[in-house]
């Protein structure tokens, strides 16, 4: 199954106190931005706030819009979009060659998988609200819900009555946008993907294929070496195993699996692995201080270092540096 909510339709309006406090957070560069949908485009969508100025997360979108009546088409992309209007909203939409008119009422969710472009006439005003779910989140929490890992979308579009689940979970990322939390992240991460699971019960199907149990997939080529690449460059600071899926272009749960296969270690293993390695080349090859090779081995403090070059080598750093011209270790 492949799904990147690049587009967007209709939300509701944000306090003033509520944009003076949006406006103070800062976005990383990583963070899924409202600037990457679709909705963005639409010069008939205002966007009134977005998820990106309360929580940090890299799949998942949330935004209230303020829309005009207008006629826009929406090119196919991945990942889902759901939109949740705010009034009634009146609107024909076609895609496959299939036209439809519809009456969205406040509450009902209008689900699209992204599989194709869809082509919009809004014919009335409306607020709306938004949720953008990156490809890489549905194919991981796809690949748990199905033994398969894939699946096939029955419907393209569907629409969803205010008394589903489906409603109730968007409500809850609505709440979420419109009160900040430490927990806004977590909050969104977790409501979302049981919103894909919602929708892979639903909507799709599992489609089953032959299996080579003799197989196992690895990261290819290109793949493993940005991907080590990234970590030999990053290694002074934390490296989380989502970005490196990202960087290889993967859902979280195959790029364990491929790199297991293909490195043999687990990332985390690998990773600790090549810290201590590093250390070990600097406290043989140079004469920096301890703490500062803690530092630029991606570990908290001497004490983390000394704690974990004993657990792997047997000795403390400043032993093993000791010995470094007997060629001991």
């Amino acid at each position: 199954m492949h799904f990147d909510a690049n587009n967007a339709l209709y939300s509701m309006n944000c306090e003033p106190e509520e944009q003076g406090q949006f406006a103070t957070k800062l976005s990383s560069p990583d963070v899924y931005s409202v600037k990457q949908t679709s909705v963005f485009m639409n010069k008939d969508v205002h966007i009134l706030c977005s998820s990106e100025d309360i929580a940090q997360s890299s799949t998942v979108c949330l935004a209230l819009t303020e829309e005009l009546p207008h006629h826009f088409t929406y090119g196919a992309g991945s990942g889902l979009w759901f939109i949740m209007p705010l009034n009634t909203a009146h609107v024909k939409v076609r895609f496959n060659d299939i036209e439809e008119s519809l009456t969205i009422l406040p509450s009902d969710v209008f689900i699209n998988s992204n599989q194709a472009p869809i082509e919009v006439h809004l014919q009335n005003p409306i607020k709306a609200f938004h949720v953008f779910i990156k490809n890489i989140l549905v194919e991981e929490v796809t690949e748990k819900f199905y033994q398969s890992g894939k699946c096939k979308i029955l419907l393209p579009a569907n629409i969803v009555r205010s008394n589903s689940t489906t409603s109730v979970l968007i409500q809850s990322l609505r709440e979420v946008l419109k009160s900040f939390s430490p927990k806004s992240e977590l909050l969104m991460e977790y409501t979302a993907r049981s919103l894909i699971v919602d929708f892979l019960q639903k909507f799709t199907e599992e489609t089953v294929e032959p299996s080579f149990d003799c197989i196992e997939e690895t990261l290819n080529p290109s793949q493993l070496k940005r991907v080590l690449e990234y970590i030999d460059n990053k290694l002074a600071s934390s490296i989380r195993t989502n970005d490196l899926a990202a960087i290889a272009g993967v859902s979280r749960t195959n790029f364990i699996k491929r790199f297991n296969t293909s490195m043999h270690y687990t990332p985390a293993r690998y990773i600790f692995l090549t810290r201590i390695k590093r250390a070990r080349k600097l406290l043989k090859q140079s004469d920096l201080s301890i703490s500062f090779i803690a530092s630029a081995c991606g570990f908290s403090d001497v004490a983390h270092l000394s704690t974990s070059f004993r657990r792997e080598t047997g000795v403390t750093p400043s032993v093993y540096r000791k010995a470094r011209n007997l060629d001991e270790y």
